[in-house]
């Protein structure tokens, strides 16, 4: 069974400082596909740090952000061990579902009269 990832944003917090809408937290979610067309997703929060880019001067103002730059700090901060963990967890959520499919429950129903 092969699955196809995708990284989604679905909310950036921000704080006002050092910068108006300084991105603190992004809350986002692994979405996951599989050959049959079956999908699960996984929600998680990131907590971002100040970056260093902002004392160098290259610091991205809000309006100015992509979602591929915020994808690439969800992935910076979660590591490879974070994303394969929850790369697991939503696996784990299809091949349940497809378990289930391929062995249904017989399930005794009262007479409708």
């Amino acid at each position: 069974m092969t699955i196809t990832y995708k990284w989604e944003v679905s909310n950036l917090q921000r704080v006002s400082a050092p910068e108006p809408d300084t991105v603190q937290e992004v809350r986002a979610y692994l979405y996951g596909e599989d050959d049959n067309g079956y999908s699960q997703t996984q929600i998680f929060t990131v907590n971002l740090n100040l970056p260093e880019s902002y004392e160098s001067g290259s610091f991205t103002d809000f309006d100015n952000l992509t979602k591929d730059q915020v994808i690439g700090w969800v992935k910076s901060v979660l590591g490879t061990e974070g994303q394969d963990k929850l790369k697991g967890l939503v696996s784990k959520k299809i091949e349940d579902y497809n378990k289930k499919a391929s062995n249904p429950t017989a399930v005794e129903k009262h007479l409708p009269w």
